[in-house]
């Protein structure tokens, strides 16, 4: 399937290559500076889960006790944790090693927005939708961070395309390799089921009454659970796999319409920059307005001019949407997984626009690409100060190699041949009493504030802490970082301890 061909058509290699080498150097120009900086606790998070795949074959949490059952088998979809750990094995561990397989996703991801632009409309689309995707705020995240957003955000894009060259070339093989790469998606996350719905609503609008008998539609679906089956075989591998999975996926769906609406005008005040907490303002203002501005805009003329286009994309996109609010995480991050589809919205807009009104099409698709990288600088500079790699010098200086620590789950790198303990999941009685940390981390960024949604998480355990470690434990050092915080290391004295 394509556009109705009012745009220009596909152009030639070098002018491609150009264009491409254009958007991928304006991605690797943000994305690679300070690249270790800024390491925060989903990244630990996931990072963990590859280092014990890498060293004892099983993905499992080790931050957690013996309460959680992830300390056991840790049944988030694998395609994380492989990545990762493939990464430490090749190359070492570190925040680089583990970020770097993301950047390749995020670099990929704008090549394919290219192809995908070029199929669907010609060049100008491509190189266009390239570089509004490679200036994207939330694939510049999703490049430099060690989550799965930047590999369902590839494997969808991966996915929309080779179905559009399947419906134009009528190819069966490509059709199941779409399939498989939007099974390929969920197997980083479960947001890649939408992407699925996606496809499954862009081939009904297709083909109407006649989906039934759609070979493409047909092979969209054997491709898809094809490629689940290593999934499946993994949750139903045991009663320990299967009750993970059923602990882990069990925790949303039960949440009350008021908390998922809640949720959802959260992620949706994010993506306009209201509810952003990276850029704090004296006054709450919304940074990112134009940008959603911009794609209603783009949609809007699309539907006016090219519905043949509008119906298509609109589809891809409005599953995300909708499945969304029924996952446990509000975070703004999943834009990333829709990106490729809004650049291109954007793109085919203004070279549409362009012929009745080049000033306006022009200066549109100038501010979004120029204000979301303007943005992007200025989270880099932001950053400047959350210098992980200086952190980890310091706290492995003053914590002996084999020793066990209670903290955030921000310093598991930085020690991660340690035994930490994380306190988001461990009740402090139950760690000093059966797990017996030799050192506490406290008074941390996260501890002091919580998880950044505007609630003091931790208020109750950084009181019962602090006050422990002013009867049973040594001031072991005090660190102090513009971003991870006022860090105070005790050494807890067990003896005094048992004294009292």
């Amino acid at each position: 399937m394509s556009s109705t061909g009012a745009i220009q058509p596909r152009g030639g290699s070098r002018r491609n290559l150009i264009a491409l080498g254009g958007a991928l150097a304006l991605l690797l120009a943000q994305a690679l500076p300070l690249f270790s900086a800024r390491w925060v606790e989903d990244e630990n998070w996931y990072s963990s889960l590859g280092y014990t795949l890498m060293n004892e074959g099983r993905i499992r949490n080790p931050m957690f006790s013996e309460l959680e059952l992830e300390s056991k088998v840790d049944m988030r979809p694998p395609g994380i944790a492989l990545t990762i750990g493939a990464a430490f094995r090749v190359f070492g561990v570190g925040v680089a090693q583990a970020r770097t397989p993301s950047l390749l996703a995020g670099a990929g991801t704008v090549i394919l927005a290219f192809f995908l632009g070029a199929e669907l409309c010609g060049f100008w689309v491509g190189a266009v939708a390239a570089t509004a995707a490679a200036a994207d705020n939330f694939m510049f995240l999703a490049a430099r961070t060690a989550r799965p957003e930047a590999y369902v955000t590839f494997f969808g894009a991966l996915a929309f395309l080779l179905y559009f060259r399947a419906r134009r070339t009528g190819s069966v093989r490509l059709a199941l390799l779409s399939g498989a790469s939007v099974g390929a998606s969920v197997l980083f996350h479960p947001t890649g089921l939408a992407l699925g719905a996606g496809l499954a609503a862009a081939s009904l609008w297709e083909c109407k009454w006649r989906i039934g008998r759609d070979k493409i539609a047909w092979a969209l679906l054997i491709g898809f659970l094809l490629a689940l089956v290593p999934m499946a075989a993994r949750v139903t591998s045991d009663p320990e796999h299967i009750q993970s999975f059923r602990l882990l996926y069990g925790r949303g769906h039960r949440a009350p319409w008021s908390e998922l609406l809640a949720g959802e005008r959260s992620r949706y005040s994010d993506f306009i920059g209201l509810g952003s907490q990276r850029f704090r303002t004296p006054v709450p203002l919304p940074l990112r307005l134009h940008i959603g501005i911009l794609v209603l805009a783009a949609f809007t003329v699309l539907y006016t001019t090219d519905k043949r286009l509008f119906w298509p994309l609109l589809l891809l996109l409005l599953p995300n949407l909708l499945w969304w609010p029924f996952l446990l995480n509000n975070t703004s991050r999943y834009y990333s997984i829709v990106g490729p589809v809004l650049a291109v919205a954007i793109a085919a807009s203004a070279v549409i626009a362009w012929k009745r009104w080049p000033c306006t099409a022009a200066a549109a698709a100038a501010v979004f690409v120029l204000t979301q990288v303007a943005g992007n600088a200025v989270l880099l500079y932001r950053s400047r100060g959350a210098d992980y790699g200086k952190l980890t010098a310091q706290l492995r200086a003053v914590i002996p190699p084999g020793r066990s620590v209670y903290g955030a789950p921000t310093f598991w790198l930085a020690l991660h041949d340690h035994v930490l303990w994380s306190y988001a999941r461990t009740p402090f009685d139950y760690a000093i009493a059966h797990l017996r940390p030799d050192y506490l981390i406290l008074n941390d960024r996260v501890m002091m504030t919580g998880f950044g949604y505007g609630v003091d998480d931790f208020s109750q355990l950084r009181r019962e802490a602090n006050a422990f470690a002013k009867h049973s434990a040594v001031p072991v050092s005090h660190i102090a970082s513009p971003f991870y915080g006022d860090l105070d290391v005790y050494r807890v004295d067990y003896e005094l301890l048992q004294r009292r």
